[in-house]
């Protein structure tokens, strides 16, 4: 990535990935999950997992193959962005991962929107230090 964002003049969020970016980023991620046990779906990823679950049922991936993909896993932790907890959590049990929801975390999308700017304010910094 250091690489990439060199050559082609851009700067990444600081965050592990898209769950840490909407914890507020800085590995907030790791912190969160030290034993990477847990699933943290938000409304987009709920419904990417709804889309890929669509999918390999479609290629021959049978319900009890699905399932033991997530045999290692604690639970789930929902991260609701939008303020539609319920909304959420009933997309999420109609998924049928076979493991638990542990617990709700309201966290709206003011910690994602810190990391962006963020990064744009580091965007901004580097290419004045450029002009200089």
């Amino acid at each position: 990535m250091k690489k990439f964002t060199e050559e082609h003049g851009v700067v990444k969020v600081d965050a592990v990935n898209c769950v840490d970016c909407i914890l507020g980023g800085k590995g907030k991620f790791l912190t969160a999950d030290p034993q990477y046990d847990l699933m943290f779906l938000s409304p987009g990823m709920t419904d990417f997992f709804a889309h890929a679950k669509d999918l390999m049922r479609r290629e021959g991936v049978d319900e009890d193959s699905l399932k033991r993909l997530f045999n290692g896993l604690k639970g789930i932790v929902v991260l609701d962005t939008l303020g539609n907890a319920d909304k959420l959590k009933a997309k999420i049990e109609k998924l049928d991962t076979g493991i638990r929801i542990l617990e709700t975390r309201r966290v709206g999308c003011e910690n994602l929107k810190n990391v962006i700017n963020e990064a744009i304010k580091r965007n901004k910094q580097k290419r004045l230090s450029k002009r200089n």
